[in-house]
């Protein structure tokens, strides 16, 4: 379920009947499993909410094989591209590849919560 910041405003606003400072993000993206089916890093119907500066994200090599010469390479970096075109098929694709690693500052420094609707 896709929420907005309209939809929570009012019922943060009666909780904390204060001023407040909240940053949200919507996920959207999504991973392949094992079989093949796309899902999404936070599943519809839940969310994660954490402090500010909970900790920090590092990410691993990202290893590929190359059009240019058919071999292995490696590389480092948040987001890895790999482009591959052929003239036969018509066709060109770009696939990025990133390896995260999150890493909390303490342990379990965030909650994942279940979106209540009316």
């Amino acid at each position: 379920m896709d929420f907005t910041f309209d939809d929570v405003k009012q019922p943060l606003d009666d909780l904390f009947e204060q001023q407040y400072i909240l940053t949200l993000t919507s996920q959207t993206e999504t991973r392949t499993d094992d079989e093949g089916n796309d899902k999404l890093y936070i599943p519809s119907g839940k969310c994660v909410l954490t402090a500010p500066g909970a900790g920090r994200t590092a990410y691993g090599a990202v290893s590929q094989v190359e059009q240019s010469d058919g071999e292995f390479h490696t590389y480092t970096g948040r987001r890895v591209p790999k482009y591959v075109s052929s003239a036969e098929g018509n066709s060109r694709t770009l696939t990025i590849s990133s390896r995260p690693l999150m890493i909390p500052n303490n342990k379990s420094p965030f909650i994942v919560a279940d979106v209540l609707t009316d």
